[in-house]
């Protein structure tokens, strides 16, 4: 044969290779493969690669710290147990929930599955809805935050909340994530402003007089309608306050910067082929990929223009391959496999 196909599963030879990953597995050919002759090249003919994972780092300066806090709303719930005493509830969005909404390609879809899991706790408690429970007060004020959708505009409907009961309702983002997204903005000296993400809508043309809430302000005279705060276990967060709206813009182009863009090149290494050189470096670059993050599971590449080189060795029995970023680092997939395919030919 003057040419044939090579396809190579990442989850196959694992009885060989225990430690193959997606993004870096060794194959062991059923034969080896004995090239005879001059001119045998070789090139990426396709590759199929699980989606990207979402990852979010870099939110908190405990080194190891896995399950962060990305945010977390209070309510006040009436049920029938309580005699109608209002009880506080809460709940937390971290890390560990995002892990498990693969589908957050964006930033409206992480919004949303935010929204959704808040909702969840809010209506379900232990093991189903709580019977006889209401979230709104007796003069007909919500005890809750929230949301609805402009576009791809997400805004806080506090028109008609309960304001306040103690310290709830309320709304708090962990402070590294609101920088990131672009909601608020860290000055010289530490202290913070409103970024252009985050944009202030009062409820009419009149600015409200919150002077008497004393946890939303500093002093007796200014009010203010957002704070940036730590708690005793050292965790900062920025709180906004109930008596305005507040619209959060660019979403998308926001959570670009949080997790990485949806679109990136990434380099596929294999010691199949002979070495190249990239930049300043000579490395085993088989092909660059264009990888868009779809949250489809899978992604399918197959170039217009296969791009060939020279074979390393006449006799082929372990192929290696290893799939980087840009930086070098490898790529962080989410569950499933690579198959790359490679076609040999001789000229």
């Amino acid at each position: 044969m003057s040419d044939f196909y090579v396809s190579l599963p990442s989850h196959s030879n694992r009885s060989d290779f225990p430690d193959n990953t997606s993004n870096h597995f060794k194959i062991r050919l059923p034969n080896p493969l004995r090239l005879e002759g001059q001119g045998w090249r070789v090139g990426m003919s396709s590759i199929s690669l699980p989606d990207a994972r979402v990852t979010i780092s870099s939110l908190s300066d405990e080194e190891g710290e896995d399950n962060i806090i990305l945010a977390f709303t209070l309510w006040q719930r009436m049920d029938n147990s309580t005699s109608n005493i209002y009880t506080t509830g809460s709940a937390s969005f971290d890390t560990n929930d995002l892990k498990e909404v693969f589908y957050n390609v964006d930033g409206v879809g992480f919004m949303k599955s935010m929204i959704a899991y808040f909702e969840r706790q809010r209506v379900y408690v232990k093991r189903g809805p709580k019977l006889g429970a209401q979230y709104i007060s007796n003069t007909g004020k919500r005890t809750y935050v929230k949301f609805k959708w402009e576009g791809e505009d997400l805004v806080t409907d506090n028109n008609d909340i309960l304001r306040p009961y103690k310290d709830s309702p309320a709304l708090y983002f962990n402070v590294a994530l609101a920088d990131k997204m672009g909601w608020v903005k860290k000055k010289d000296g530490g202290s913070y402003e409103l970024g252009p993400n985050l944009q202030i809508e009062f409820f009419e043309d009149k600015i409200p007089d919150i002077g008497v809430v004393s946890d939303l302000f500093d002093d007796d005279v200014l009010p203010v309608f957002w704070i940036v705060s730590t708690n005793s276990k050292g965790q900062t967060y920025l709180k906004l306050s109930i008596y305005c709206n507040w619209r959060f813009l660019n979403l998308n182009k926001a959570f670009d910067v949080l997790v990485g863009s949806s679109s990136r090149s990434l380099f596929v290494y294999s010691d199949v082929g002979g070495s190249s050189v990239v930049g300043n470096q000579v490395t085993d670059l088989l092909r660059e990929v264009n990888l868009i993050r779809r949250g489809a599971g899978v992604q399918y590449f197959e170039p217009y223009h296969i791009q060939y080189i020279p074979l390393r060795k006449d006799v082929v029995d372990i192929i290696e391959v290893q799939v980087d970023e840009t930086t070098g680092e490898l790529t962080k997939f989410g569950p499933g496999n690579t198959i790359v395919t490679l076609h040999f030919k001789k000229e």
